[in-house]
């Protein structure tokens, strides 16, 4: 229940006009913030109780991809593979330290 609604808040920021998401993209800022926005969608799917499904996993990966989508399709603003990148990473970077520390 907490990933769906911290999916649509994801969803929710992505939509947000240019003019508003522009001011946060001066010094690479906006990659450490899509970063920690990912960071936690891992930790909040990776304590859930459905966890351990892989159709949901792969459902919880695409989320990085419809959000880039969302932000050229609504909010005006341009795709940026980087910000995909950090995306990814932050979302991955929760299994690879779980990984590590069993």
């Amino acid at each position: 229940m907490y990933v769906i609604i911290y999916v649509m808040l994801i969803f929710g920021l992505s939509s947000t006009p240019s003019t508003i998401a522009s001011s946060i993209q001066f010094g690479g800022i906006d990659k450490i913030i899509h970063f920690i926005e990912y960071l936690i969608l891992g930790l909040i799917f990776s304590n859930s109780k459905y966890n351990r499904r892989n159709y949901l996993l792969i459902l919880v990966f695409m989320v990085p991809f419809i959000d880039e989508l969302l932000v050229q399709s609504y909010s005006g603003r341009n795709v940026d593979s980087y910000d995909l990148l950090a995306n990814l990473l932050g979302l991955s970077s929760i299994y690879i330290v779980r990984k590590i520390l069993k």
